[in-house]
């Protein structure tokens, strides 16, 4: 559906094993490491994906109603296209520093786990929201192949679920929140 240069698979072991030299970790401690992987490295990575989703739908949108008249005049001056794309720069702005928070912590070795749970959860419910106020601005155009906001909104609803769903963020969250 989306992020289509995420080259995401399954992999199937049958009778494997695994020499003890080359083990992460000790044995027994799969499960504590993978999650911690998803906290400390998936998450802050789907934020930025999303971030990334977020500043090129912001890019599109400004394009588009800049270049796109409608009786004469750049769509950009009429008061519901500033909204939106006020709207997307908010959410663009937000998220970046919900990301560049987590980044940071991790940067200085400090525990992020909940900053980037934060971030992930916000920037790519951001991201959807911002694909589909692009879509809104560029009308039908929106939906054809030749412009990137129908990609993108692809992209940020599957950068929802990756990582963790919002739901499970918001579990994470709150317990963090009410400890």
């Amino acid at each position: 559906m989306g992020l289509r240069g995420s080259d995401t698979g399954e992999l199937v072991f049958h009778d494997c094993h695994v020499p003890r030299e080359n083990l992460i970790g000790n044995e027994g401690d799969g499960m504590t490491i993978a999650l911690k992987t998803i906290s400390e490295v998936g998450r802050p990575g789907m934020a930025a994906t999303a971030l990334g989703i977020l500043q090129a739908c912001y890019d599109e949108a400004v394009k588009f109603a800049k270049e796109r008249t409608l009786y004469g005049r750049p769509i950009a001056q009429l008061q519901a296209i500033q909204w939106n794309v006020a709207d997307i720069y908010a959410e663009l702005e937000a998220s970046r520093l919900l990301c560049y928070r987590a980044a940071w912590l991790k940067d200085a070795g400090r525990d992020c786990a909940i900053e980037a749970t934060l971030a992930k959860m916000y920037a790519t419910e951001a991201a959807v929201e911002a694909a589909k106020k692009a879509l809104e601005i560029h009308g039908g155009c929106g939906t054809m192949l030749e412009y990137p906001v129908q990609r993108l909104f692809r992209d940020a609803m599957v950068s929802v679920s990756a990582g963790g769903t919002t739901e499970i963020g918001k579990l994470v969250i709150s317990r963090a929140a009410l400890s």
